[in-house]
């Protein structure tokens, strides 16, 4: 069709500019059956009596024409015109050799020898030479040499606080690419480090606003380089680091493998440095490197690594994905240089975003997309499958389907193009495979990891050509950064009139986690980008954590101050031992001895009643000992839930994973707002626990030395805590049995607050089974040694075969003398 501009769409039906609607149909139709093709007309004509009649046929149309001398297009329509132009109007919009520079082979065949121009040999020569350091740029004399600092002013930047960034993990081991693909998250984590204060030569301060999360970026945390430049360097040079662009340079780096990670986004200018040329304060900016790391909130950049593209052209989240846009642009481009409209063209790798957007545009410019994807289970299948036909794709097939095979039994034509991201031993071949006689294979990617294997006769036979295309090293061209950025206008119109559909889920950059996990499900539509917020946000948000931090920090001193002081008020205490539910284990003959026993959390007294009748019925001592067992004053959430006493996060751990007892922690730690949180929580058990043997000392007229204290578990940390803090008299002893190991910042805490008679003169056993695995041996040990460098002494004992339960081993053990319960009785 011409050109709209070059169209009097009245002269094409003939008609007046003053004509009424009823005669510009009257001349549509003469004019359509005249010049139909299938008549012996001429397409073109056709095509533009069609147009003619749709503008003047409508009213706002034919007004718009009237004003303007031009039509209005869709943006399907604009979107063809764009991509006419790119190709200089006709397919292969590549750089070709001219017609004045193709060897003519005959007539160098019979040229006599020696019978060359000088500019013949000239230009044999300068072919036979490498030409990449032939040319001296300013750029390339910057990176080699640098600036001369004197000559220039540096520039501050308003960015003085530590900033987020997201980085590669020291000292990473991966043995196979599926320990990566499992869990990639393992690889990275978040930092925050200050920027350089002053922006030197050609340097700008941008804040990154939104980054992709791809499957290169897999890649490049996997290998540490960024491994499509680095395999293009020369032998004398080694392999770049993600993030170094030269000597003078390492942009993307903090400090030696300190990666900052992200290859893909969009950024906003905050501040330009001396020498910048051509960008402003606001402009929107895309790295043309893939290792300048994005995956931060702010960064320093050079002008020269950067493309700067139009303000709310696209929406600021879609920009991040400009490069992605375009390469699928790119693609099509390839495709039209040898295919025409009808032509079937195989997409693998077609639910990643540039697949989608290759189904799309070649669907809009009448190629007809053939999908490829991988079958990970059936409902995913299916539901990629409706999603793919619904973007346009004519056919969509699983990688291990017979492609070549269907489509012939189909009737259908074998595509002529292959554009792949995938790779891999047997993926490339069974494209190749499903290609028409003398087509091509564009790769453009290698999520598989894997090289890809062809059969030589394959190769020959089907006159296949495979070749690659990398847009990084395509946009190192002026001219081509400038065509990618008149295109994404185009893209613009088609996304605001819906005829282009991209899916996007976005993630906060703090969340980097679940973003690369979504990156890796299987079926995944959406496109993960981390939403990233601006310099002032973070900042202000700083702030207000140091203001959190400085509040807890003083009602972490003041509740500290208050904790174990006894301060809680005794009619409280009352009360709430009212509502306990208590079990009492009469003792067979007259009592002579109390044992005061608390559960372990989860458990309730009532479990216990027949455990103690059992065991101490069988001793003729023990047999006088009253057993007092009260339940713990919290449950989970309702009153049918486990009791519990305290919170167990303050347990060390570690101590359950081997026999040394854990680490114990270093004794000038300071403890969390949350750990002193809990150790009130432990302060109010104690109160009940403390009161309950008041009562019993009181009411039962029990002597304090012929009482005992025990508990297991979470009562085992009750029962130590009670005697050395809340008794204001020595009781018989105190027995723990399977007790975790406690941090050292809080046995600091119990350790200073043991002022009462029982912690200086009552008697405290740790005892621990040997087949215990939440509290082994080792924590008893570590226990003991822990509190004697605390001033408290305790006594340590195995119990043979015991589990972190109390049975009636475990209490069989305690009755013959490992919790001296035997002198309770004694007169």
């Amino acid at each position: 069709m011409s050109g709209q501009g070059d169209l009097d769409l009245y002269a094409v039906l003939g008609v007046d500019k003053t004509a009424p609607l009823a005669e510009i149909r009257k001349a549509f139709r003469q004019k359509a059956v005249k010049e139909h093709p299938d008549k012996g007309g001429d397409p073109t004509v056709f095509q533009n009596i069609n147009k003619a009649y749709e503008v003047l046929s409508d009213g706002k149309l034919r007004a718009h024409y009237d004003k303007t001398g031009r039509a209005v297009r869709s943006a399907e329509e604009e979107f063809m015109e764009s991509f006419s132009k790119g190709k200089g109007g006709k397919a292969g919009g590549g750089d070709k050799a001219s017609d004045a520079n193709v060897i003519d082979v005959a007539e160098r065949l019979v040229r006599p020898k020696g019978d060359q121009t000088h500019e013949e040999g000239f230009q044999e020569w300068l072919r036979s030479r490498n030409q990449k350091d032939s040319l001296i740029t300013d750029d390339i004399i910057l990176d080699r040499l640098g600036t001369c600092k004197t000559s220039y002013e540096t520039v501050p930047h308003r960015c003085r606080h530590a900033t987020q960034k997201v980085v590669r993990r020291k000292d990473i081991k991966i043995s196979k690419r599926s320990d990566v693909m499992d869990d990639p998250s393992r690889l990275c984590e978040t930092i925050t480090v200050k920027l350089r204060p002053e922006l030197e030569w050609g340097e700008v301060l941008v804040n990154i606003r939104y980054a992709a999360v791809n499957p290169y970026d897999i890649t490049l945390m996997a290998a540490g380089e960024d491994v499509l430049r680095s395999w293009h360097q020369d032998s004398t040079t080694s392999a770049l680091p993600l993030g170094h662009t030269s000597a003078a340079y390492n942009y993307g780096t903090i400090a030696g493998d300190r990666t900052i990670l992200g290859s893909e986004g969009v950024a906003v200018v905050e501040k330009v440095g001396p020498g910048v040329k051509d960008l402003r304060e606001g402009d929107w900016v895309v790295p043309l490197k893939d290792t300048l790391g994005t995956w931060q909130v702010a960064a320093v950049w050079r002008e020269r690594d950067l493309l700067k593209i139009p303000q709310e052209l696209i929406p600021i989240e879609y920009a991040a994905l400009a490069k992605e846009l375009y390469l699928a642009y790119r693609l099509v481009d390839l495709c039209s240089e040898s295919l025409q409209p009808g032509d079937g063209v195989v997409v693998n790798g077609a639910n990643g975003l540039v697949g989608q957007l290759v189904i799309q545009l070649a669907k809009l410019i009448g190629f007809r997309p053939i999908a490829v994807i991988r079958r990970h289970s059936e409902s995913s299948f299916e539901t990629l499958v409706e999603h793919l036909h619904e973007l346009g794709a004519n056919r969509v097939f699983a990688e291990d389907d017979p492609i070549r095979h269907r489509l012939l039994a189909e009737g259908a034509a074998l595509p002529k193009m292959a554009l792949d991201c995938v790779l891999g031993s047997t993926s490339t071949a069974k494209l190749t495979q499903a290609l028409d006689v003398g087509g091509r294979v564009v790769v453009y990617g290698g999520m598989s990891g894997q090289p890809f294997q062809l059969p030589w006769h394959m190769l020959v036979s089907s006159e296949i050509k495979v070749e690659s295309f990398y847009l990084n090293r395509w946009l190192e061209s002026g001219r081509n950064q400038t065509k990618m950025v008149e295109n994404l206008e185009s893209f613009a119109k088609l996304i605001d009139n819906k005829k282009l559909a991209i899916q996007t889920r976005e993630f906060p950059l703090t969340d980097i986690t679940s973003a690369m996990k979504f990156l890796t499900e299987k079926g995944r539509i959406a496109k993960p980008l981390l939403a990233v917020p601006t310099i002032q946000e973070e900042e202000a948000g700083l702030q207000a954590k140091a203001a959190e931090e400085k509040n807890k920090a003083i009602k972490s001193k003041e509740l500290e101050e208050s904790l174990f002081a006894q301060n809680i008020p005794e009619t409280q205490i009352k009360k709430t031992l009212e509502g306990l539910h208590i079990v009492e284990c009469e003792s067979a003959g007259d009592e002579k001895a109390t044992l005061v026993w608390l559960h372990d959390f989860g458990q309730i007294p009532d479990e216990y009643l027949s455990l103690f009748k059992r065991s101490f019925s069988k001793d003729e001592v023990l047999e006088h000992v009253k057993v007092v067992i009260p339940s713990a004053p919290k449950t989970v959430g309702t009153d049918e839930d486990p009791s519990w006493w305290c919170g167990d996060f303050l347990f060390d751990t570690t101590a359950a994973k081997s026999n040394s007892g854990g680490s114990g922690g270093s004794l000038d730690e300071k403890l969390k707002l949350e750990e002193l949180q809990a150790l009130g929580e432990i302060e109010e058990s104690c109160a009940l626990v403390a009161q309950l043997i008041k009562r019993e000392l009181r009411e039962n007229r029990q002597e304090p030395e012929k009482l005992m204290l025990g508990g297991v578990g979470q009562g085992a940390l009750i029962a130590l805590f009670t005697a050395l803090t809340q008794l204001d008299v020595a009781i018989g002893g105190v027995c723990c049995f399977g007790m975790q190991v406690l941090p050292g910042k809080v046995l600091d805490i119990l350790a200073e607050k043991a002022t009462s008679p029982s912690a200086k003169f009552s008697k405290l056993f740790l005892l621990h089974g040997s087949n215990d695995t939440v509290a082994p041996p080792g924590c008893g040990e570590k226990l003991k040694k822990m509190l004697g460098q605390r001033g408290i002494n305790a006594t340590f004992d195995v119990v043979p075969n015991g589990k972190h339960e109390v049975s009636a081993e475990e209490l069989g053990h305690l009755t013959v003398g490992g919790g001296e319960i035997h002198s309770l009785t004694h007169s």
